[in-house]
């Protein structure tokens, strides 16, 4: 079995990991209403369903069923047109690993150890890796508005504080989208922390970013609430959608989800994964050809040997050691390719702050073809390879700049 098919199994246990007794939990489900029906609480109730969410994204409920469904009952309800499994999400850093898997791995998916060389400085060397800096006197990422779907952000961080817009609590609404983890204030440094009077800089510094919390404290999540979020960012016109995440596993409910983002004009830009470093072990929602796929170098541009790899790569990027933002006003180093997503993020923001009229396949052409190949990598692991700012410069002149 592959190695990122038993990261599947062991992560989806660990995040399912709440049964007592010899009694299985409720299984979470999606069910999906044939076009032209409204999703209807009664119908899932007489499936023996209890109601979580309605999903109007992909016409669906997410629910909880306890006994499996006979395909006689199912067959009295012709307005459904599908169940799908409510897929386990999860944050692609830190996980708590049964042993002895766990020390197999820790030294790939850890926080890593000790200091930085960059730790005291404002640009820290992925910013400086991608060519941010040299592309700032032009533009900072102004009027382009990211979605950060994530564990949250912290929101009185004053190192993001300036470029913070409203975001939204999907898993409590009303609630502010509050970080409790960290991982999502870290993914939101990357791309645009102020960086103002010597603190630390962002790929994309003077960027909107809007934290949409879908995933708990502990990094996890489900399917439905992704869906919900990208909803969200449809409605509310964001531009790109960054997702350092994983789903444990695929479904039609997950590509619809990334069709209609892809349909609405939205970038997503997603973890390749830290299942390497076997081949062919990209992730979902990176799989798909709707996102641009980010894998994960070091400050040598060497592969980290935690990235997953594969024909789905799109681009590489700084994942290992990289320093950001963390809550309580703090700074902390990570790694893994949910810090590479957001180098690549930050550098989409800067093209289209200076052609907003650009679309997102636009923008995907225009990153993949100003993308630096580096020549110790291979393509399933760099794909186009090393996003630089400079795609900035590459935009085709027949697109008008901003206010033109």
């Amino acid at each position: 079995m592959p190695v990122a098919s038993i990261l599947d199994l062991l992560l989806t246990s660990l995040i399912l990991d709440s049964r007592s007794g010899d009694k299985d939990p409720p299984r979470r489900q999606i069910v999906v209403f044939k076009e032209g029906y409204k999703p209807s609480a009664a119908t899932v109730a007489e499936l023996g369903g209890k109601v979580l969410k309605e999903i109007p994204l992909v016409n669906g409920i997410a629910c909880t069923i306890t006994e499996p469904i006979s395909p006689r009952l199912l067959s009295r309800h012709r307005e459904i047109l599908r169940i799908d499994e409510d897929l386990p999400v999860s944050i692609v850093a830190e996980h708590n690993f049964p042993l002895p898997l766990f020390l197999l791995l820790l030294l790939f998916l850890r926080p890593a150890p000790g200091r930085s060389k960059n730790e005291g400085e404002a640009v820290p060397w992925g910013v400086k890796m991608v060519g941010a800096p040299d592309i700032w006197p032009l533009t900072r990422g102004e009027g382009v508005r990211v979605a950060v779907i994530d564990t949250g952000v912290d929101l009185d961080h004053p190192g993001l504080a300036a470029n913070l817009r409203p975001g939204i609590n999907i898993l409590a609404g009303g609630s502010p989208p509050q970080d409790g983890n960290g991982h999502g204030t870290h993914v939101a440094g990357i791309i645009g922390a102020v960086g103002k009077g010597g603190e630390l800089a962002g790929v994309s510094p003077g960027v909107e970013i809007y934290p949409v919390k879908a995933l708990n404290d502990k990094g996890n999540g489900w399917l439905s609430d992704i869906i919900a979020g990208v909803e969200w960012c449809i409605k509310n016109e964001m531009h790109i959608i960054n997702m350092s995440f994983v789903v444990h596993g695929d479904n039609d409910s997950l590509r619809e989800m990334l069709q209609a983002a892809d349909g609405a004009g939205l970038l997503v830009v997603a973890a390749a994964g830290n299942s390497g470093p076997g081949e062919n072990t990209v992730r979902f929602p990176a799989r798909y050809g709707e996102t641009i796929a980010v894998s994960a170098v070091d400050r040598r541009q060497q592969i980290a040997g935690f990235s997953s790899r594969g024909p789905e790569v799109d681009l590489t990027a700084p994942g290992v050691e990289v320093l950001s933002l963390w809550p309580g006003g703090k700074k902390k180093i990570m790694q893994g390719t949910s810090m590479a997503a957001p180098h690549v993020t930050g550098v989409a923001a800067l093209v289209l702050s200076v052609y907003p009229t650009a679309t997102s396949t636009a923008v995907k052409k225009i990153l993949l073809e100003a993308a630096r190949p580096l020549p110790d990598l291979k393509k399933s692991e760099q794909g186009a390879g090393l996003v630089d700012a400079r795609a900035v410069l590459k935009v085709p002149a027949v697109l008008p700049p901003a206010g033109k």
